[in-house]
Order: C-alpha cells, then sequence, then structure tokens
C-alpha cells in the first residue's frame, strides 16, 4: 500500500521502471505503458507481477478517465478486465464489449439477497425491512422473482396488513427499474474477457446495488476456485461505491482488502480522494494524480504520500499545468515521478 516507510527511506531517480529488472511470466512481460516522464521524456511502465490495487484522481477534465481506459486497455491483453462505467464515460474511451444495464443485464434476486432493502432504503430492524428479510431468507438457495416475494409477503402472519401493504407496493415499483430476472440467468460473462458494464441508465441507489453485488460474486466465485487468468475491476467515479465513511462491510472496501490472494485486482477513479474510504486507499499500491484544487482532496493524497517520495505533494501539484499530465507513485517499485499519460497513437 501507499505508505510512510520510515524517515531514512531513500529515494533516488535513477531507480525507474525503465532501468529495473523486468518481473515476466515465463515468456510473457505483464506490463503497461502509462506514459512518458515529463523531465527525461523516457517511457513509464507500471508493471503487474501480482494483482495491483490502483487509485487514479484528478479534477474534471484533466485526464483522469482516459487514463482508466489507457490501463484498462493494456490490462486486457494478459488478464480479464470488468470496467464499471458510472456515467457512461469509459465507454467512449475504453475498447472493451459494452454492457447496458438494465438492458443486457439483469440479475437473479439469489445474488442480491437482503441488499433489497439498501434499494428501498429500508433498515433491517423496520416493520417493512424485517419483513422483506423475513421473506427473503425463506428462499435461500433456490431462484425467486419479485412475484414470489410478493406471494410470501401476502402470507405472512407476523407483520400487520399497513406493513404489508406498504412493502408490497415497493416491490411492485420494482419491476420498472428492470434490473432484476424473471428467470434463472448467470452473470459469469461479465468475469470473463474485457468488459464495459455502462450503468448510466441506473439511478444512484441501483448502480450501487448492481455494483456491490457483482463485487460480492466475483470474491465468491474466485475463493472458490481461482483461476489462471486474474480479473480486474476497474471502478470510475469510485466515491459512490467505497464513499469516506464505509465499513469493512463494503462490498467494494472487503474486495480491494481481499482479493489479491484469489486472482483480483481493483483500480478506482474518483475526482474527489477526500470522498474516498480510506479502507480502500490504504490498500492502493499505485497512485495517478492528474490535477487537483481542492484542499481537502490534496490533503487526502498527502496521507498517501510514501517517504521515498521527496518534498511537498501540493508543491508538485502546481507542476502539472495540462490534461493528462500527473503525479505518478509506484509503491512496489518505490518510483515517483511527473508524467504525461501516453495517447492512443503513441508507440508502445
Amino acid at each position: 500500500m501507499l505508505k510512510k516507510r520510515g524517515a531514512d527511506a531513500p529515494f533516488s531517480s535513477s531507480e525507474n521502471f525503465s532501468e529495473k529488472e523486468v518481473v515476466s511470466f515465463g515468456e510473457k512481460e505483464y506490463k503497461v505503458q502509462i506514459g512518458i516522464d515529463l523531465a527525461s521524456s523516457e517511457k513509464v511502465f507500471l508493471r503487474f507481477p501480482i494483482p495491483r490495487i490502483g487509485f487514479i484522481c484528478g479534477k474534471r477534465g484533466m485526464g483522469k478517465s482516459f487514463t482508466l481506459s489507457v490501463i484498462a486497455d493494456q490490462l486486457s491483453s494478459f488478464s480479464d478486465v470488468l470496467v464499471i462505467d458510472t456515467m457512461g464515460v469509459m465507454k467512449v474511451y475504453a475498447h472493451g464489449d459494452v454492457i447496458k444495464a438494465p438492458h443486457d443485464l439483469k440479475l437473479p434476486l439469489s445474488l442480491v439477497g437482503e441488499s433489497l432493502l439498501f434499494a428501498f432504503d429500508l433498515s433491517q430492524n423496520s416493520p417493512q425491512g424485517i419483513l422483506l428479510a423475513r421473506a427473503i431468507n425463506e428462499f435461500k438457495g433456490s431462484f425467486y422473482t419479485l412475484d414470489d416475494i410478493i406471494d410470501r409477503v401476502e402470507l405472512d402472519a407476523h407483520s400487520s396488513d399497513t406493513t404489508k401493504r406498504a412493502l408490497i407496493n415497493r416491490l411492485l415499483s420494482a419491476k420498472d427499474w428492470g434490473i432484476f430476472s424473471d428467470y434463472p440467468s448467470e452473470i459469469d460473462f461479465l468475469f470473463e474477457g474485457y468488459k464495459v458494464l455502462d450503468l448510466s441508465l441506473l439511478r444512484y441507489e441501483l448502480r450501487q446495488l448492481v455494483t456491490w453485488t457483482l463485487c460480492d460474486v466475483l470474491l465468491a466465485e474466485r475463493m472458490r476456485e481461482k483461476k489462471d487468468r486474474n480479473i480486474y475491476l476497474v471502478v470510475d467515479e469510485a466515491q459512490d461505491y467505497a464513499p469516506a465513511r464505509s465499513t469493512e462491510k463494503n462490498s467494494l472496501v472487503r474486495l480491494a482488502k481481499e482479493g489479491r490472494l484469489p486472482g483480483i485486482g481493483v483500480i478506482l477513479a474518483s475526482q474527489q480522494p477526500s470522498a474516498i474510504s480510506d479502507g480502500v486507499l490504504s490498500q492502493a499500491d499505485f497512485l495517478i494524480s492528474h490535477r487537483l484544487t481542492l484542499v481537502e482532496d490534496i490533503r487526502s493524497l498527502k496521507a498517501l504520500t510514501p517517504t521515498f517520495m521527496k518534498g511537498d505533494m501540493g508543491v508538485y501539484m502546481r507542476k502539472i499545468s495540462n490534461p493528462g499530465e500527473g503525479i505518478f507513485i509506484d509503491d512496489i517499485e518505490e518510483d515517483f515521478r511527473l508524467i504525461s499519460v501516453r495517447r492512443w497513437n503513441d508507440e508502445k
């Protein structure tokens, strides 16, 4: 993770990616070209000897989403990649197969489980929340639909008619969301190849529900059976899914903390580092920051500054003037530099 290593940790600008010994797997070198060093004009590479956790940030218009797509595209040559496209921007840059929710994706309720309470903004301790959880628990281990839940709610002998009517109205309205499957279906296809999942047509709570469900399913599947090919979850607008006050129960936080061993990497992007969970940021082993101007956001990055980076984060931030330029920190390689992210037509 990006962290301080002690007061005596040295920093040498000569120790950089292009000069270090290459980490390779057989004949295949797992790396992506990020861009060029602004000082030396040499190419800058990010290597992936293990599943990695990365964070990319920058204010609007400085190239955050483009940088995310540059990394995702190259990762797809040696890993499976699933991009969570919150605002419909990544599908413009990234070159994966676009999956549009809810048209191309239907979630079986058996995978959502009690997370459905969140979509309805129901507390687990409220009368409707208790009733919904009780109805869902009766279906554990089997496929069910919204109509099945409604039937169970109607038959419930422990809730008042008022509570049942209110919950049934919520369940009926959920049919219009179009995100839940009416028949058994699989979502494993999202975890194979290079996919861009466009969530821009969903309202905020449903974007969270879908993303958290995918995190839980992916982690559970890879825990059961680790595959030869790693997978990267690439998430734009990550503050929507792992906000600052998230606990370790948050699905994205848990994936970032537990996913490395079963072969899952996570790369997050946000305009607001201060709005991201510390539980996620503390796991990051590389950082690319485009220009930021808000004091609280720069302060958040300062907390991640390793001791091999000499100087103040705010000072380096003021040296970034153009879109695509940024601060690059790699904790594994102990490398720091100012870079310009590569363009599509740059030679690899």
